[in-house]
């Protein structure tokens, strides 16, 4: 990552995070898609085994209902009604089969559970059938006891598997309730987990990123001060090849080419300073020679005088002599 600049770093920083939550989100819709089926289970098959099976139960009593209301019409002497209470009968009897078939497919539980269902409705069913034809073959219209007796028996006993198949469904329906709940639970928890990560996740990048670059930043700085105090021994690590790692080599050329210039003045003054001390040596000399011709001419001014003087005194002499 140091070869890319901090734009570069920085969309990847937020991509890295954006896919942490998009991650989050993906785990957290698989979570609740597992609670959508859960519910999607029982309503299809809680929910409609339920509903199929007061339906069948539904039917089975509509079947008694008219029977004892044909009784009642037979009694009565209401033969009008008597082909109302049969299309009734044979009705609810004809749908009984297809609702079964639709129960045995919804129905979680044991299987024999609605075979002996089944059962009993098909005996509940011969009984009915034979109790209404004894009505309708006997003379007034009654049947022989044994008859009801049986009819009455076989509707006693499915009532106690219905009642059985009550308390299942009931149960399942519980069971069913539950494992929604503690998928909801679950999910909930997926979730806040989820949530949790993906922020720790986003802040612990953050932070090593943030304080690589603020590192990197502090190091630049810290040359830089030691350079405006004329410390030029300090140089700046150059890691990668960022905006940072650009103006670390930038501060190190400028360090480098200062250090080059002042190793240039200190030799050209040190080469000033030779040239000095010649100088110096070459006006002591010249003094000293000038001094020197200053002497010279002083004696010959003197010779001179002297030799003036001489020759007046020879002129003199020669004067007085003559």
């Amino acid at each position: 990552m140091s070869d890319y600049s901090i734009k570069t770093k920085l969309i990847f920083l937020i991509l890295l995070i954006s896919s942490i939550f998009i991650s989050s989100s993906f785990f957290i819709k698989a979570t609740n898609n597992g609670v959508a089926q859960d519910f999607e289970q029982f309503y299809n098959h809680t929910f409609s085994a339920t509903s199929s099976f007061d339906e069948v139960k539904s039917l089975q009593v509509n079947v008694m209902v008219n029977i004892r209301g044909l009784q009642i019409a037979y009694l009565l002497g209401l033969t009008k009604q008597v082909d109302g209470y049969l299309n009734e009968i044979n009705t609810s009897m004809k749908k009984t089969p297809q609702l079964m078939s639709v129960l045995e497919r919804v129905f979680v539980g044991e299987p024999q559970q609605i075979r002996a269902l089944d059962s009993q409705i098909t005996l509940f069913h011969e009984k009915s059938l034979k109790f209404l034809k004894a009505m309708q073959e006997s003379d007034n219209n009654k049947a022989p006891f044994p008859v009801f007796a049986a009819f009455r028996d076989s509707y006693v006993d499915l009532g106690k598997q219905f009642d059985v198949l009550t308390k299942l469904n009931i149960q399942n329906a519980d069971v069913s309730y539950a494992a929604i709940n503690e998928a909801i639970v679950k999910s909930s928890w997926v979730f806040y987990l989820s949530i949790m990560f993906a922020l720790s996740v986003a802040v612990i990048v953050a932070i090593i990123f943030s304080n690589r670059m603020i590192r990197s930043i502090r190091h630049v700085k810290d040359v830089a001060i030691s350079l405006s105090k004329g410390d030029l021994t300090k140089r700046c690590k150059v890691d990668g090849h960022d905006e940072i790692g650009e103006l670390s080599e930038a501060l190190n050329t400028t360090t480098e080419n200062l250090r080059t210039t002042m190793a240039s003045i200190s030799e050209s003054a040190n080469v000033v300073a030779k040239n000095s001390e010649v100088m110096l040596v070459a006006n002591t000399d010249i003094q000293n020679a000038v001094q020197e011709v200053s002497d010279n001419n002083v004696q010959s001014v003197a010779a001179i005088e002297e030799m003036t003087a001489t020759s007046k005194d020879i002129a003199n002499n020669i004067a007085e002599t003559a």
